[in-house]
């Protein structure tokens, strides 16, 4: 399919990247500590109960029954550290001094905190009676043996690899990354460190969109900067769609005479859309050159990185096996106004949260919508979406915000 240059919606426009990013399949196991932010590729069902056994929530006496003659003074029998057996069982009137994490004894029926009684080596005496279980972890209240602890297709944070460091685990199966190649486009770019002459601007865009894809399961390589070539720009697509999963671009999207990159896409493969009923970034297009997913973002850097977290990443996050993840918007309050604005597109502003007079937190929008002010990123701490039949924000009402942070940003 080639794209028509009618613009599409933002919802039309997912549903096709829905279609097109389908998961790549491909595992392997890694050691845990290579698995931080990668796709957990099996089920992880505990074998084992977690905690394996009852044990102490903190440091202090592990007691055992009342003794009728006196209820509230025990007889210390001896010492339990983390890792030690949980020694003989406790008789009525006897506790043991026990530290966090050590398994409590036979007959314990409940810990008290050494810094809630009085005791010395040979006995402890207790302000109040303790109730049974008090501050007993029990075995298994955090994990059953058979329990499925994590799905497969779980981004693994830090919590999630030490699931797998709970029960054992050295390896886990994970999806290898998404080959990645991104190119910058223009013959007005020079790399950072070059001599810029007069007419020319330094490429920022590769190193936004490095950042943004820092956290990704992606295996990244920097493709370099193309000229406004036509032939250049097919050939190095055309080798390039041959070693990567996804091509990235910046630049070229548009429709004039030095826009070369969609034409290429549409010589060599398929154009599946291309402009899209957004501000900023409708030159957005994706397309296919074989098995290789071209993903082509405007060239101005506002455009470009809301193109890309907008549509690109979930596109990557489903390749991965992870699922066409779209950030969750929270509802804020608008902290300023915008009156007669078009409808018909979808928009994205650049704003921060901050506290009014009030002490409500609202949203500030960057004062001008440029999409080459870089700047207004540094400023930013997210978005704030305008959907397409708002005609007019007044003050207070309440829009989605998406949070760079929710981004991986």
């Amino acid at each position: 399919m080639t794209a028509t240059h009618e613009s599409l919606s933002h919802n039309q426009a997912i549903a096709l990247l829905q279609d097109m990013a389908q998961p790549l399949n491909r595992r392997e196991t890694q050691p845990l500590a290579a698995c931080y932010g990668r796709i957990l590729a099996e089920d992880l069902v505990a074998q084992r109960d977690v905690p394996a056994f009852d044990n102490s929530a903190m440091d202090g006496f592990a007691l055992g029954p009342a003794s009728c003659e006196n209820p509230l003074i025990y007889q210390v029998v001896g010492t339990t550290f983390a890792g030690d057996n949980s020694g003989p069982t406790l008789m009525a009137g006897e506790a043991r001094r026990i530290f966090t994490g050590a398994p409590v004894p036979g007959g314990c029926v409940g810990v008290v905190p050494q810094e809630d009684c009085q005791f010395n080596e040979e006995s402890v005496t207790l302000s109040a009676a303790v109730h049974a279980g008090a501050n007993i972890r029990q075995r298994g209240e955090d994990v059953r043996a058979g329990a499925t602890v994590l799905a497969r297709g779980t981004v693994l944070r830090a919590p999630e690899v030490a699931q797998f460091a709970a029960e054992g685990r050295v390896e886990i199966e994970v999806y290898a990354p998404v080959k990645v190649g991104v190119f910058s486009t223009g013959n007005e770019l020079v790399q950072p460190g070059a001599q810029a002459e007069a007419g020319q601007i330094y490429d920022a865009n590769r190193y936004l969109l490095f950042g943004a894809l820092n956290k990704l399961p992606v295996e990244l390589v920097d493709l370099g900067i193309l000229p406004d070539d036509g032939a250049a720009v097919r050939s190095a697509l055309h080798e390039a769609a041959s070693s990567f999963d996804v091509l990235l671009t910046s630049g070229g999207a548009g429709q004039g005479k030095a826009d070369y990159v969609s034409a290429a896409i549409a010589e060599l493969g398929e154009l599946n859309l291309w402009h899209l009923a957004i501000k900023p970034g409708r030159p957005f297009m994706a397309g296919q050159i074989g098995a290789c997913l071209l993903l082509g973002l405007p060239g101005n850097p506002v455009a470009a990185l809301v193109s890309f977290l907008t549509y690109a990443r979930p596109v990557l996050l489903a390749l991965a096996g992870a699922g066409f993840i779209q950030a969750e918007p929270l509802l804020v309050p608008a902290g300023f106004q915008i009156g007669n604005r078009k409808t018909g597109r979808r928009e994205f502003l650049r704003a921060r949260l901050l506290r009014n007079a009030e002490g409500q937190q609202v949203a500030e929008k960057y004062a001008r919508d440029g999409s080459a002010l870089l700047s207004s990123l540094s400023f930013a701490e997210g978005l704030i979406i305008i959907e397409e039949e708002i005609a007019e924000v007044r003050a207070g009402d309440l829009l989605p915000f998406v949070s760079f942070a929710a981004l991986g940003l």
